[in-house]
């Protein structure tokens, strides 16, 4: 597995919600893209869904699908969306799901939020249709383009200010205000969108406040919203709104320098000095910069409650309107701006989920602390178990409550941005002097009479390919031998075939599964794809067209990765429910094995090329490595975080694990020992390159590094739009692959040379 989704992913929340399963369902082995019309499955371009008429799917993932369609009779665009039907029975989705139809549905219209205009349920199947809103999320935009002006800044604060008095005249509290829930549309107006973690204050129940629950977005949550998001009310939500007010100028969220992950900033929230934002920028007038601060008080008591009036102060302050801003934000290569098509503005991911992470300025040390500086924040939701100590102490670095478990937390981040795809000429090219050297593995030999130890390589990369897939985060990749060709698996659950010679045409596309496809392997001898899906279903089918050829086996939680295991007719797979399993195909049935369990999710499992060494890693700090002769484990630490990759070098020498904490860290094998570690913004896919020695990272940087581990060195930048979920390297070693959260996938030519080490 070479990769971990919306924001709201470890590997992206896109790629670790945990899915429920449903029943079992034929692959169809078709090429071409899926269609359908039935209820809860995919709806094709001009079918009718009730009373609406589709137009085409604008998002989906695991809450359902939503589609830009038309009301028949009245003509009129909304964005509609319908819940999946393995989640009818699933009664946190389904709660989040009614919360937000009954929360969009008591507000009256109001400019700066989000107009519901029908819900109900067609054949059983919940839809909610709602405005079709043209726009980009904010958090997009500040990616984009960096922090934005004082007066660009202070209108969009304006306008969210109105939109939260809206909510609390109407009894609603939103509890997940963040840049990317707001949404400036092309007449420069700016809504509050995804009311999905909405509290209706008027409807608390005994059983919603008899034990704690935490929802939100960690790097804009309140403190008091940590103890129970139930006790809440509006005042957490200008909390929020400062912290959003602080981004857009700052161009990362508060405390995105902290060390120590996610512990590290929520305990900054609950007790670390708020920054202020005139150490970044000497341009912000006094009053912007206290209004923050007022805006985040820890003590809600003291916190600045006045929207109406904040939001005169703001208007005071900013002059002009938002055009230029528009201008800039949807000013792009792309026709259509990152989320101008799928802002229904509805994150249909942010069902509680069992992943990760978080995802402009200025990126020094963002780099360092392991924060990232653009990162669009994760939505999470938690529960706590009952108390009779309401006050939360701290111990081993995060909060506990009456001496129980930490909180569990959840991420959903969804992202979908509409690229073009741009063919930057044949793949093939004149081979190169490294090409042969590159083939076996090795690099070019030193010059003759010159010691290797004053030798460094050097790498170069040419113009790459792009290719827009449109199909959803590219979850997993590789190349097939022999032929031109990447094969790819997207969250729409499709399986790719590309002719890098003529990449704006793919050769096949198949449905492969009703929910995200997460994990591939390629059987080179046997000429198989063996696909791993969030259905927990583990399929066969060919690499030469992606003909389905049999459903091999089904987990009893949704699939993260898959592995074979070199030399033999099995498969390592992991799974949602913790479980590392071997799959024997050499039957049928396959043989199922369970290798070992752990009691947390796993996200990726590895098989060293020799077959001795197999390792894992998931929802904790910790990586395993087992030999296989001998069932002995050991546990390797060190990371401050989640896991999630693990990769063997090609030589079996060292093991590379990717960490939620900023670091890659290189362990030798067999001993298990530390040798370094690099460090990243949120490291989520590691690929190395055949030679054993060079290392492709990539993750929510939005570049993907080579790493030279012989001279511990940063080898090359390969820059690209969005954040990085897969990588692939070609079997010569000359040709790597990144797939990101847009669907796009970039493929670069790389050479490399050696040069005495100072250069010359």
């Amino acid at each position: 597995m070479s990769d971990p989704n919306q924001d709201d992913t470890l590997r992206d929340a896109d790629r670790f919600p945990r899915p429920p399963v449903p029943s079992p369902r034929p692959s169809t082995g078709s090429s071409g893209p899926s269609g359908g019309s039935h209820p809860g499955g995919p709806l094709a371009p001009g079918t009718h869904f009730g009373r609406y008429e589709i137009i085409e799917c604008i998002d989906r993932g695991g809450m359902g699908v939503v589609y830009r369609a038309r009301h028949t009779a009245l003509g009129k665009l909304v964005a509609l969306k319908v819940i999946s039907t393995s989640l009818q029975f699933d009664p946190h989705a389904m709660d989040r799901f009614l919360r937000e139809m009954q929360a969009i549905g008591r507000l009256e219209p109001h400019p700066n939020v989000l107009n519901a205009y029908d819900a109900g349920h067609e054949d059983g199947v919940q839809y909610l249709a709602t405005e079709y809103i043209e726009g980009v999320q904010l958090g997009t935009l500040v990616k984009r383009i960096g922090p934005l002006s004082v007066s660009e800044a202070c209108k969009i604060i304006s306008q969210a200010a109105q939109a939260l008095e809206h909510l609390r005249g109407h009894h609603l509290v939103h509890r997940d205000i963040k840049p990317s829930n707001l949404m400036l549309t092309r007449d420069g107006t700016v809504k509050v969108v995804d009311m999905g973690l909405a509290l209706l204050r008027d409807e608390q129940t005994e059983t919603l406040t008899s034990f704690g629950e935490t929802m939100g977005s960690i790097d804009y949550m309140a403190p008091e919203q940590w103890a129970d998001s139930h006790s809440v009310d509006w005042r957490s939500d200008i909390y929020s709104l400062g912290c959003t007010f602080y981004c857009l100028l700052a161009g990362h969220p508060p405390y995105k320098m902290k060390r120590g992950g996610s512990l590290g900033r929520l305990k900054a929230h609950l007790e670390a000095k708020f920054p202020d934002i005139r150490a970044l920028r000497s341009d912000v007038p006094d009053q912007a910069a206290e209004m923050i601060l007022q805006m985040v008080s820890k003590d809600p008591k003291t916190r600045l409650t006045d929207l109406p009036g904040l939001s005169r102060r703001l208007e005071i302050i900013a002059c002009g309107d938002l055009q230029g801003l528009v201008a800039r934000g949807f000013d792009t290569a792309a026709p259509r701006p990152e989320s101008a098509i799928s802002q229904s503005a509805m994150t249909i991911d942010s069902v509680t989920a069992e992943d990760a992470s978080s995802r402009a300025e200025p990126p020094s040390s963002g780099a360092l602390d392991g924060g990232d500086p653009q990162a669009e924040t994760r939505t999470l939701q938690y529960s706590v178990l009952p108390t009779s100590q309401p006050d939360e102490k701290y111990e081993n670095g995060g909060p506990q409550r009456g001496g129980q478990k930490p909180w569990l937390i959840g991420t959903a981040v969804a992202g979908i941005l509409a690229v073009t795809a741009i063919a930057y000429g044949p793949f093939r090219s004149e081979p190169d002097p490294a090409s042969d050297h590159a083939s076996n593995h090795v690099l070019p030999s030193p010059p003759e009479g010159s010691p290797a130890a004053v030798l460094l390589p050097i790498a170069s990369f040419g113009e790459p390919i792009t290719i827009a897939t449109q199909q959803g985060t590219i979850h997993d990749m590789e190349f097939l031998a022999s032929d031109n060709h990447l094969v790819t698996v997207s969250k729409q659950g499709l399986l790719t075939i590309f002719d890098l010679d003529t990449p704006n045409r793919p050769l096949h596309s198949v449905s492969v599964s009703d929910d995200s496809a997460d994990s591939i392997v390629y059987d080179a001898e046997a000429g198989t794809l063996m696909i791993a899906s969030a259905d927990g279903w583990l399929r066969l089918h060919t690499a030469k067209d992606g003909t389905a050829l049999r459903d091999v086996a089904q987990a009893s939680a949704g699939l993260t990765g898959v592995e074979q295991i070199p030399g033999e007719p099995a498969y390592l797979t992991s799974d949602w429910n913790g479980d590392i399993r071997q799959i024997d195909t050499s039957a049928a049935p396959a043989t199922n094995t369970l290798i070992a369990h752990r009691a947390e999710a796993v996200y990726d499992v590895a098989c060293s090329a020799d077959g001795r060494w197999l390792a894992w890693c998931g929802r904790e700090p910790l990586v395993t490595l087992m030999n296989r002769d001998n069932q002995q484990r050991q546990d390797l630490s060190g990371h401050q975080d989640w896991v999630v990759d693990v990769a063997f070098a090609p030589d079996a020498s060292r093991l590379a694990s990717a960490g939620h904490d900023g670091q890659v860290r290189i362990w030798e094998v067999p001993s298990g020992q530390l040798q370094t570690s690099i460090s990243c913004v949120v490291p989520q896919t590691l690929c190395f390159f055949p030679n054993s020695r060079f290392l492709a990272i990539g993750g929510r940087a939005s570049h993907v590094l080579v790493w030279d581990l012989q001279a511990d060195r940063q080898l090359l930048t390969l820059p690209v739009n969005n954040h990085i979920d897969s990588l692939a390297v070609s079997e010569d070693g000359q040709w790597l692959a990144a797939g990101d959260n847009s669907g796009t996938v970039t493929v670069w030519r790389i050479t490399f040379e050696l040069t005495p080490e100072d250069g010359r």
